[in-house]
């Protein structure tokens, strides 16, 4: 009695199963679960061709009963070992599966091949318009579909096409894989806006006030004496020199002052208050292949001095640029992931040694998914300063309100803000004008 009328249990196909699993074969099919005894084997294809959405097809020559038990294994896994255990084979043709026995499977196979054998063969030349020809010949070779020992294909760079060689229905087959294979990339386009605010704010108040007191001795200097003026040693004749950072267009004082013959009070109360808002817009763009890196830069190279072990002195440059370099790679779900490098470096007010200038470095580094079209912020930093500096005359400043006229304030605040926006797109590919000629004929 052949194999496949004899009863199958799950025990038979257990190592069945663990060989084709250890050989590497990945199952995809939606998960089921079957518990039979005794049932017709060709129900047990029909129930899996409903699940699958396959076309089945068995011959007169499959027939028998199998009892078995699988838990939540995929479909194409559970076929493959009810056929392995039947000693049947299957074809797969589009959505058609063919089942029959393994002798019959090697003998249409055969046959097959013998027409194959005796088949004229055609030649045929593809150009090709997105990829590397080179490419297309390894993925064709490397599905080992041509013809065995008569079909072949060859790649030329110098016109990016593809010579194939083979019996007319393996030509047709290629031609067809080289068409879904050879589609234009798509593109994506990513704008970054890089916001840099550093307002300001400074306020200061200070102080001078001196006097000159004139006397004389003996009838002064007319008389044969001495004529006597005293003032203060601070500067310009003041007791107290603490003048707030004023100057044209910039704050602004009030004096006071009190003059007899022979005394005279000056007063000077200075105030300075000044509020600068500055804001730097950078607005990078770079369009990219999918799956492709792409890199923006601009800025200068700041020159500085090295010294080698042996003495000699050479130059060498530092960059200080604004740089956008993206990686992007477009899903299926209409979504874009990224990887993105963003740095907004300049030239410092900070000197090094040989006043060498240094660099204010800002960037971001991430990985990211952003929908298609939207804009997001991917990263910010926000600074804070603040700065607080009194000047005064010990002692004297430290009483209360009379120590006003001993003292200078200054109260600084400085605020950093950086802000990276990112709007990614994706960009539809212009039609080629000769697929539009082709179309029309």
């Amino acid at each position: 009695m052949p194999r496949a009328e004899q009863p199958l249990t799950i025990e038979e196909s257990g190592r069945e199963s663990l060989k084709e699993k250890d050989s590497g074969t990945t199952y995809t099919g939606q998960k089921i679960s079957l518990d039979f005894k005794d049932a017709d084997i060709k129900n047990i294809f029909r129930l899996i061709s409903d699940v699958s959405g396959f076309n089945i097809i068995t011959s007169d020559k499959v027939s028998g009963k199998v009892t078995l038990k699988m838990e939540d294994i995929p479909w194409d896994q559970a076929l493959d070992i009810i056929l392995e255990s039947n000693n049947l084979g299957k074809i797969v043709a589009g959505n058609i599966i063919r089942i029959d026995t393994l002798e019959q499977i090697l003998k249409t196979q055969k046959d097959k091949m013998e027409k194959t054998a005796f088949q004229d063969l055609v030649m045929d030349t593809i150009a090709i318009n997105y990829v590397k020809a080179k490419e297309i010949e390894k993925y064709i070779k490397d599905l080992k579909i041509l013809t065995e020992k008569r079909g072949s294909i060859n790649s030329f760079e110098h016109t990016n096409s593809v010579t194939i060689t083979d019996v007319p229905e393996k030509v047709n087959r290629i031609k067809q894989l080289i068409r879904e294979q050879d589609v234009p990339t798509p593109q994506v386009l990513i704008e970054a806006r890089i916001v840099q605010s550093n307002p300001s704010y400074v306020k200061e108040l200070g102080v001078i006030w001196g006097s000159f007191y004139n006397t004389s001795k003996d009838g002064g200097a007319a008389q044969g004496g001495a004529d006597i003026s005293i003032s203060g040693a601070a500067g310009r004749g003041a007791v107290v020199n603490l003048p707030a950072a004023i100057g044209a267009g910039s704050g602004g004082g009030i004096n006071f002052g009190y003059v007899t013959n022979s005394l005279q009070l000056d007063v000077q109360l200075s105030a300075l208050e000044k509020d600068e808002k500055i804001k730097i817009v950078s607005s990078p763009k770079v369009l990219s292949l999918d799956n492709k890196e792409a890199r923006i830069k601009q800025g200068v190279a700041l020159p500085y001095l090295k010294l080698s072990e042996q003495g000699v002195t050479s130059t060498e440059f530092k960059d200080a640029v604004l740089e956008l370099k993206v990686t992007p790679r477009i899903s299926p779900a209409n979504t874009i992931n990224l990887h993105v490098y963003v740095t907004k470096n300049q030239k410092s007010a900070q000197t090094g040694a040989n006043d060498e200038p240094g660099i204010d470095v800002r960037e971001v580094e991430t990985d990211l998914i952003v929908e298609n079209g939207k804009t997001i912020v991917i990263g910010g930093i926000y600074e804070t300063t603040q700065t607080k500096i009194i000047n005064k005359v010990p002692f004297f400043a430290d009483i209360p309100l009379f120590g006003y006229f001993f003292k200078k304030t200054r109260n600084e605040d400085l605020l950093t803000e950086l802000l990276v926006f990112l709007t990614v797109s994706t960009v539809n590919q212009p039609l080629i004008t000769s697929k539009i000629n082709i179309e029309r004929q």
